[in-house]
């Protein structure tokens, strides 16, 4: 996954600096963001031990309406695919607070700073509860609050950041569990 998002971004700044700024767009519409959600809920599917028809449901959920966004929906003059990403964020967060409260009730709550999931899933919530109302709000932000959409962007790589940093400490965590995935 992790080497699927390099590839990409490596991808989006090789046709930015060429100009070639379509192709980072169609790139992100047509491939990042449907896999980014379709992978990540699955894995938080998995790790909550969901039936894999519940995440199927969401999934598909997902891809109609990002379907419905990029083919039905009145094209619109937007950067961004809010509804998109807005839908999938929330899909996420149903599933990161599942385990939350799954894992408060159980016994692994004992030792949830070893186990590698926990942190995964820590950045993710932190992550996606800081930005989804950026996301959701990003096309107008970008045509009527030009301010406020420059300082959230900051605030949006801050908690990007700070995920990456809770997936590093949990990899590095001595003594993890080794059933956290």
């Amino acid at each position: 996954y992790l080497l699927f998002i390099v590839i990409v971004e490596y991808f989006g700044n090789y046709f930015n600096q060429r100009g070639l700024y379509h192709h980072t767009r169609d790139m992100f519409n047509y491939i990042q963001i449907p896999l980014d959600f379709l992978y990540l809920t699955w894995l938080v599917s998995r790790i909550t031990g969901l039936k894999f028809r519940l995440w199927c449901i969401q999934g598909l959920i997902f891809l109609f309406v990002w379907f419905a966004e990029q083919f039905i929906l009145p094209p619109h003059q937007y950067y961004f695919l809010s509804l998109s990403i807005s839908t999938g964020g929330l899909l996420l967060l149903i599933l990161l607070i599942y385990y939350f409260i799954q894992l408060s009730g159980s016994d692994a709550i004992i030792y949830f700073y070893r186990q590698l999931s926990f942190w995964v899933l820590l950045g993710l919530l932190i992550y996606y509860v800081g930005s989804i109302p950026f996301y959701g709000m990003f096309n107008y932000l970008v045509r009527n609050a030009r301010p406020v959409h420059f300082m959230y962007t900051k605030i949006v790589y801050i908690l990007s950041i700070g995920m990456y940093i809770l997936f590093i400490i949990g990899l590095l965590w001595p003594k993890r569990n080794s059933e956290s995935f």
